[in-house]
């Protein structure tokens, strides 16, 4: 069935500044390295038009409990796909997301940018999906409220790298 995951963020910059820095790879480094990741790599690929694919791989302590642990172990990789198309005239983009784990569990949905007056937000939404009987609800609501923590950390570090770039 899945459990339905929705997150909002907002950046006071403009779209423009905020799709940059979200396809900027030393952007996706940074927010590995400060979001608790052990070791992480990062690319980010594309054309000459805007539209470009983020890849994250994070390898993070598992910190689970004990109903987990012995399915997850002692730590998570965490593969994140983003495939950014090009921004439209009017500061907008959809972003396909897929997040797979090494664990029994993925996530798919989608990343919306828009403007918002002065600054600009950001909508995640879609579904967690856990393969695992009996507890799979479970890990799924630990999955989800696990990624509003760090949505919210992203959120500042994003804060940070504008202030700061």
């Amino acid at each position: 069935m899945g459990t339905d995951f929705t997150v909002m963020q907002t950046y006071t910059a403009s779209p423009e500044r905020v799709h940059a820095m979200l396809t900027d790879e030393k952007f996706v480094t940074f927010r590995a390295e400060n979001t608790g990741a052990i070791s992480s790599t990062s690319s980010v690929t594309g054309g000459a038009d805007g539209a470009c694919t983020v890849l994250s791989a994070r390898v993070l302590p598992a910190n689970v409990p004990s109903f987990a642990a012995k399915m997850i172990g002692e730590t998570l990789t965490v593969t994140e796909t983003q495939t950014w198309p090009a921004l439209s005239a009017q500061g907008t983009a959809t972003v396909p997301v897929k997040v797979e784990f090494s664990a029994p569990i993925s996530f798919t949905g989608t990343m919306s940018l828009a403007p918002s007056g002065d600054d600009t937000q950001i909508t995640v939404t879609g579904t967690f999906k856990a393969s695992i009987p009996f507890v799979g609800g479970k890990v799924e609501q630990l999955a989800k409220e696990t990624t509003e923590k760090y949505l919210a950390k992203e959120n500042k570090l994003g804060t940070q790298w504008l202030s700061e770039h």
